[in-house]
């Protein structure tokens, strides 16, 4: 019997009313991101996304770099604390 994929919520810490959306994330993608990132690069990742949190639109953000892949969305960063990484996340709006 397989397990299931369990979901978490990262609210960030932070006021309710400062993300003017809701992170919901699988908690296997992160196990993943943190089998070839630092902790540090992680928390780059995450305040990336909560940079998306607080965009009126994260599909078309004036702060991060997004595009449209068929009906899902890509996060790309590379370069800085990632070092020599090029990622790509890949994320849904609800």
């Amino acid at each position: 019997m397989t397990k299931p994929l369990k979901v978490g919520f990262r609210a960030g810490g932070k006021p309710p009313d400062e993300l003017l959306w809701s992170v919901h994330y699988l908690t296997a993608a992160r196990d993943e991101a943190m089998s070839f990132l630092t902790e540090t690069q992680y928390a780059h990742v995450v305040d990336g996304f909560e940079a998306l949190a607080r965009e009126v639109d994260p599909r078309r953000p004036a702060t991060q770099r997004v595009e449209q892949v068929e009906d899902f969305y890509e996060f790309k960063d590379k370069g800085g604390i990632l070092a020599k990484i090029n990622l790509r996340v890949y994320f849904a709006v609800l």
